[in-house]
């Protein structure tokens, strides 16, 4: 048993240590919503699951609450599952092996699914008490929001009586969500010509990029972090101009919501150019490390040649045209807002293999119309290098309310609690509030959290004191409400 079971509150952290065994990633949750639709048979509680694996639990109203207006928790259960590369886990297999140290928690190795595990455990353990002074909890479950929030889209709500909102997806202790950006993810695909013919005569070059910091591509993108793809496609052009060099293959990012980290690739060049192509990427990597290494302090470059094998690398052609489109391709942050990023994206993922580079990118923007500029630049850039594209999970921002009933409760609750005030803003990131917002007219909603840091990457960690503080002033919330 993990130390992390026996913290207090012991409901949420023996929750949290079970969900811990239980592999969740995105498209793959049918082992989590079983276990949520198990508890909530083992608790009586009424509850419904649909096709897409979206649960909802529903814990009736405490005696003396019935006339209470109820209340809807909500959250993902799906995760970002990134690891290290010397960690040996199949995150479609394995659980997570949490660490505790001090005030945090973390995984080896992997990230950690604080983001949405926290949600999870907050709602079973309201759901599972015993004796309290609860209204009617409503708490919906959903699957996929990392990769495009596809169960809030399909999830259906009509079972629900609530109109007040508590999105538990938040990663800030004292901060209220009260609206975010809207998104989609861009796929492109170009075709490529592999038709050059790699033996002997020709030397094989590995270049791998690692230790980039990484990050969420939404809350992260305005802090300076480097895209492991970008910074490798700037690399390779550079040394493009020294040196015939021919793509074989190159891959980096795993997610189109996080930063990549690193990137990899095998190319080929002609014998005789062996020694400059060495020369080229020391030079190319001193100048990088110039120019990013005072953000990126871990960033490294390694690279092997060695002789051929059978194979085909992409024509001269092809190989400059994949690097050049990476390079016009817009990535990061575009513009930024008075507080926050207004609009942003981010290449998640490169993939050349066979005849087709592709590249997915995560958009987002707190405004429509900077959603849909930044779909017609990419879809305009694109189609100048005969690529083709395709916009998938698109959804809309969730435009801030000044104030709201729910607001003014919540604001009111954590003053009698902690002494302090909370922070009401707007955030660069999705949250399924707008989502649900559409499929419930008249809803109140605001996204709360306790602190996390460094999610959606393998530095993710949870304060266990936040977590108390949290649980104690929704436990206060929902008695009051």
């Amino acid at each position: 048993m993990s130390a992390i079971s026996e913290l207090e509150p012991k409901d949420f952290f023996g929750f949290f240590e079970e969900l811990s065994h239980i592999p969740r990633p995105s498209g793959e949750e049918e082992k989590v919503s079983g276990w949520l639709a198990g508890f909530a048979r083992d608790n009586g509680l009424e509850h419904y699951a649909d096709e897409q694996g979206n649960v909802i639990i529903i814990r009736e109203a405490d005696p003396g609450r019935e006339d209470s207006e109820p209340v809807i928790l909500q959250g993902h259960m799906d995760m970002v599952c990134e690891k290290d590369p010397d960690c040996p886990k199949d995150m479609h297999v394995d659980g997570i092996d949490t660490e505790l140290e001090d005030d945090l928690v973390t995984a080896r190795g992997t990230t950690l699914g604080a983001d949405d595990g926290v949600f999870i455990c907050y709602a079973l353990s309201f759901l599972s008490r015993k004796k309290a002074s609860f209204p009617r909890l409503e708490c919906v479950f959903t699957v996929s929001e990392e990769t495009g929030m596809y169960g809030a889209e399909r999830v259906d709500l009509s079972v629900l009586k609530g109109r007040r909102l508590i999105n538990l997806d938040s990663e800030e202790e004292g901060v209220v969500i009260t609206g975010c950006a809207g998104g989609a993810n861009v796929e492109l695909s170009l075709p490529v010509i592999r038709n050059e013919e790699i033996s002997e005569g020709w030397t094989l070059v590995d270049i791998t990029l690692s230790g980039l910091l990484g990050g969420h591509s939404g809350s992260d993108i305005d802090k300076n972090r480097e895209n492991a793809v970008v910074v490798m496609d700037e690399l390779l052009r550079e040394i493009s101009e020294q040196v015939d060099i021919r793509l074989m293959r190159m891959q980096g990012g795993g997610k189109s919501n996080a930063i990549p980290r690193e990137c990899r690739v095998k190319a080929a060049v002609r014998r005789e150019d062996a020694d400059r192509l060495t020369e080229s990427l020391k030079d190319a990597v001193s100048g990088i490390k110039e120019r990013y290494g005072e953000n990126e302090k871990d960033m490294e470059f390694s690279f092997a040649l060695s002789e051929p094998a059978e194979g085909f690398a992409c024509d001269r052609v092809s190989t400059g045209k994949c690097l050049e489109l990476i390079g016009k391709l817009p990535n990061g942050l575009q513009k930024m807002g008075p507080e926050i990023p207004e609009t942003s994206l981010n290449l998640g993922i490169c993939c050349l293999e066979e005849d087709t580079l592709k590249l997915t990118y995560s958009l987002r923007s707190q405004k429509r119309q900077g959603l849909d500029d930044l779909e017609e630049k990419m879809l305009s850039v694109a189609g100048s290098f005969g690529a083709a594209a395709d916009i998938t999970e698109k959804y809309s921002p969730w435009e801030p309310v000044a104030s709201s009933d729910l607001q003014e409760l919540l604001r009111e609750t954590y003053r009698e609690s902690t002494g302090k005030e909370l922070r009401f803003t707007e955030i660069h990131a999705g949250l399924e509030c707008g989502i649900l917002l559409e499929k419930l007219p008249g809803l109140d909603a605001v996204s709360i959290g306790s602190d996390l840091w460094d999610v959606h990457t393998t530095r993710e960690r949870m304060s266990v004191s936040s977590v108390r503080r949290v649980y104690g002033f929704l436990e206060t919330f929902l008695e009051k409400c």
